[in-house]
C-alpha cells in the first residue's frame, strides 16, 4: 500500500487529504476500482478505503457511490 501511494505521489496524485477533495469523489473512485482485475488493484481499493477512513468519511458515501453506478445514464 505504501508503494502504491508513493507511486501516486510521484505522478502528482497526493491531494486526497485536501478539503477541496470530496469524500464522494474518493468513494466513487473506490467503487470504480471494484470490477478491475489488474495487478495492484487490491492495494488501490485498500488505499481508497484508508483515505476515506482517515478523513472521517461517512460510510454511507460508499453506498451512494455504488448505487450511482447501478442507476447511471447507461443503465
Amino acid at each position: 500500500m505504501k508503494t502504491k501511494l508513493a507511486e501516486g505521489r510521484a505522478k502528482g496524485r497526493d491531494s486526497w487529504g485536501e478539503p477541496w477533495v470530496k469524500d464522494e469523489q474518493l468513494a466513487e473512485q473506490l467503487v470504480e476500482h471494484l470490477p478491475k482485475g489488474n495487478l495492484g488493484n487490491f492495494e488501490d481499493i485498500a488505499n481508497f478505503a484508508m483515505m476515506l477512513h482517515q478523513r472521517g468519511a461517512d460510510p454511507h458515501a460508499l453506498t451512494l457511490a455504488f448505487n450511482a453506478t447501478q442507476s447511471g445514464p447507461d443503465k
